[in-house]
C-alpha cells in the first residue's frame, strides 16, 4: 500500500478497533461482574428473609409458607415468582417445605453444611438457574429473636438467571452499536482528516511539477507547510540550489569549452588559407603544415583533457587501488616533463622520504603529471620546484612547490574549469595551457578518495595532494624498497637533462 493516506487511515481505523475492543470488552466484563455482585446481594437478602419465617416451638420447627411478594423492607410481603425455586431441610436431611415450582426437581443441598453462604449455577426444569445455599438456626417462638444454635436448618434459593441475560445481552448489544457507530464517524473523520492533511503535500507536488530546466526557483516556501514537511522542503531546497549551480557550470563550461576550441580553429583556418592563397616554395608548405600539426595537437590534447574531466565527473573512470611508491612515480612524471622543463631551465627539488600509499596508478600517474606540468608552465622561469614527501598518521602529503607570481584573487579560482591567470602570472609563457589541469587533478583525487589544496605565501604556490596511505603503516616504505636514484636526488637540485 503506497498512499500515505490510506495507511494513515488503516492505521487509525486497525488502532481503533483494537482499543474499542479492548475497551468494550473491559467494560462488558466489569458491567457483568457489578450486575452478577448485585445479583448474588439481592438473592442472599431474599434468602435470610426467606430463613426468617422458619421458627421453633414447642411442637418443633414450623414454616409458614410465603404467599405475598417479599421485599427487603417487608418480610410478610414475601412471594416466590413462578421463576423462583426454595427448599428447606431439618438437620437430618428431611425435606421441610419447597416451592411449588420446582415440580419434580431439587435444588443442590451441600453436604456437609456450611456456616457461610455458598452459590452456584445449575438448571432447573432446563433452565438456568443461581442458586445460593445458607445454614441458619430457626428463631425460637416463645423467646422472641432468641437463636437455637443446636437446630441448624439448611435453605437453598434459586433465580432463573435468564432476566440477568438478557439484560447483559442489551447492554452488549448497546456496547457493539456504540463501537459501530464510532468507526463509522471515525472513519468519515479521517477522510476528511486526511484530505486536509495531504493537501499541503498536493500543494508541494504542483510546484515541483511546475519546476523547468529552464527556469529553476529559488527556493520553495516552507513558511506554509506543516512542521512534518519542512525539512523535506528544505532538502528539496538544497537540490534545487545545487541543481542551479550545476547547471550554471554547465552553461559555463560549454560556453568556454566552445570559446577554447573555436580560438585553435580558426588559427588552423587563417593559417589554411593564408596558405592556399597563392602558390609557394614547398619549404613554405612544410612550415605551414608544422604549425597546423601544432594547433591539431593542442587541439587533441583539449578535446583529450575535456573527456577526461566528463568521464572523472560522470565516475566513468575505472578505479583500481594497489600499492605505490610516489616518489618513484613523481619522479616517473618529472621524466615525461624533461623537453619544457628544459625549456624554461627549471629545476626540481625533492625532499622527505620514500612513501607508500594506496591508490589508483594511472590516475595518480596524472594528478602528478599536472601538477609538475602546473608548476612548470606557471612557475617563475630558471627556478626550483620544490617536491616534498611526507607521511602522519594514515595519510601521506605530496606538496609541489613554485614561485609564481600569483593576482591577489587567484587562490580561491585555481580550481575553477578554464580559469587561468592573467597575463603577469604567465611568465611569458606561450603555451599557457587550457586551465583544466587543476581541475581534471581535483576531480581524480576525490574519485580516490584522496584530497587537494593550494596555497599562496610569500610569492609561493603550492599544491598538496593527500592520500591515504598503505594499511597498517604510516605511509613509509621500507628502507631496502627506496630506488637508488630517490636517495640521490633527495635534497638535492636536479637539473633536467639535455
Amino acid at each position: 500500500m503506497k498512499s500515505l493516506r490510506a495507511r494513515l487511515a488503516l492505521g487509525t481505523i486497525v488502532g481503533l478497533i483494537a482499543a474499542l475492543g479492548i475497551g468494550g470488552a473491559a467494560l462488558d466484563q466489569t458491567l457483568r461482574g457489578v450486575l452478577h455482585t448485585d445479583s448474588d446481594r439481592a438473592l442472599l437478602a431474599q434468602a435470610r428473609a426467606l430463613a426468617a419465617l422458619v421458627e421453633l416451638d414447642d411442637e418443633g420447627l414450623e414454616f409458614t409458607p410465603p404467599n405475598a411478594r417479599f421485599t427487603a423492607t417487608a418480610p410478610s410481603d414475601f412471594e416466590v415468582a413462578p421463576r423462583e425455586y426454595y427448599e428447606l431441610w431439618s438437620p437430618t436431611g428431611d425435606v421441610l417445605a419447597r416451592s411449588a415450582t420446582l415440580g419434580a426437581e431439587d435444588l443442590p443441598r451441600p453436604a456437609p453444611a456450611s456456616a457461610t453462604a455458598r452459590y452456584e449455577n445449575t438448571t432447573i426444569n432446563g433452565r438456568a438457574v443461581r442458586v445460593v445455599v445458607l445454614t441458619f438456626a430457626p428463631r425460637i417462638d416463645d423467646a422472641g429473636d432468641v437463636v437455637a444454635e443446636e437446630t441448624p436448618i439448611t435453605l437453598a434459593l434459586a433465580k432463573d438467571m435468564a432476566p440477568l441475560a438478557a439484560t447483559l445481552a442489551n447492554v452488549r448489544n448497546a456496547l457493539l452499536a456504540v463501537g459501530a457507530a464510532t468507526l463509522l464517524l471515525a472513519g468519515l473523520a479521517l477522510v476528511w482528516a486526511g484530505r486536509l492533511a495531504v493537501r499541503p503535500v498536493e500543494i508541494v507536488a504542483a510546484h515541483i511539477a511546475a519546476i523547468r530546466e529552464t527556469s529553476l526557483p529559488a527556493k520553495i516556501d516552507a513558511a506554509s507547510v506543516p512542521a512534518e514537511l519542512q525539512p523535506v522542503i528544505n532538502r528539496l531546497n538544497g537540490l534545487l540550489e545545487r541543481l542551479r549551480a550545476a547547471f550554471e557550470r554547465e552553461r559555463r563550461f560549454t560556453g568556454d569549452a566552445a570559446h577554447e576550441l573555436r580560438t585553435p580553429l580558426a588559427a588552423l583556418r587563417a593559417r589554411l588559407e593564408v596558405t592556399l592563397s597563392r602558390k609557394r616554395e614547398a619549404d613554405d608548405y612544410v612550415l605551414a603544415m608544422n604549425e597546423c600539426l601544432a594547433v591539431t595537437t593542442r587541439l587533441a590534447r583539449l578535446v583529450e583533457m575535456l573527456l577526461d574531466l566528463t568521464r572523472a565527473d560522470a565516475g566513468a573512470i575505472a578505479a583500481s587501488s594497489e600499492t605505490i611508491d610516489c616518489v618513484r612515480l613523481a619522479q616517473s612524471a618529472w621524466d615525461s616533463l624533461q623537453e619544457p622543463a628544459t625549456r624554461r631551465s627549471m629545476s626540481i627539488r625533492w625532499t622527505g622520504a620514500a612513501a607508500l600509499v594506496q591508490a589508483d596508478r594511472i590516475a595518480l600517474s596524472a594528478i602528478l603529471i599536472n601538477l609538475l606540468e602546473n608548476a612548470i608552465r606557471h612557475g617563475r622561469g630558471g627556478s626550483t620546484i620544490e617536491v616534498d614527501v611526507g607521511a602522519k598518521r594514515g595519510w601521506v602529503h605530496v606538496t609541489v612547490a613554485n614561485p609564481a607570481d600569483l593576482p591577489p584573487d587567484a587562490l580561491p579560482r585555481v580550481f575553477e574549469r578554464f580559469w587561468r591567470a592573467d597575463a603577469s602570472w604567465q611568465s611569458g609563457v606561450d603555451d599557457a595551457g587550457f586551465g583544466l589541469g587543476l581541475p581534471l587533478s581535483k576531480a581524480l583525487a576525490e574519485r580516490m578518495g584522496a584530497t587537494i589544496e593550494a596555497a599562496y605565501h610569500e610569492g609561493v604556490f603550492s599544491v598538496t595532494l593527500t592520500l591515504p596511505a598503505v594499511d597498517g603503516n604510516d605511509g613509509r616504505a621500507p628502507a631496502n624498497t627506496t630506488p637508488a636514484s630517490v636517495d640521490n636526488t633527495l635534497g638535492v637540485a636536479a637539473t633536467p637533462k639535455a
